[in-house]
């Protein structure tokens, strides 16, 4: 019988087990298999993740740019608040959302 099939040998317990080809590729398919299904299942929950506040800032004030009319006169509060939504957004993101749910806009989600 010819070795040429054979990959690797192991001792255990005082037995010689040989490995052949077709047993490690599969042992070796198995765990990419794994792998992947455990990738694909993180990849979901990372989708779900809540955005930062300085993103969600930024998302409000490109919804005010989108969907308040460029007639309404904004209050100087806005301006301000979306200039600073990279400094402070805990402090614009109330200014703006006020100025939204005033025009009936609705908001973004954050997620």
């Amino acid at each position: 019988m010819s070795n040429d099939h054979l990959v690797g040998s192991h001792l255990s317990r005082g037995v010689l087990i040989q490995f052949n080809k077709s047993f490690v590729r599969e042992i070796v398919m198995r765990a990419l298999t794994a792998m992947i299904f455990c990738a694909s299942m993180a990849l979901p929950i990372a989708a779900y993740a809540e955005m930062s506040d300085t993103e969600y800032c930024n998302a409000l004030s490109a919804s005010y740019r989108s969907q308040v009319p460029s007639t309404a006169t904004p209050s100087v509060e806005v301006p301000e608040a979306m200039s600073k939504c990279a400094s402070s957004p805990k402090t614009s993101i109330p200014v703006l959302e006020k100025v939204l749910k005033d025009n009936k806009v609705t908001l973004p989600k954050r997620t």
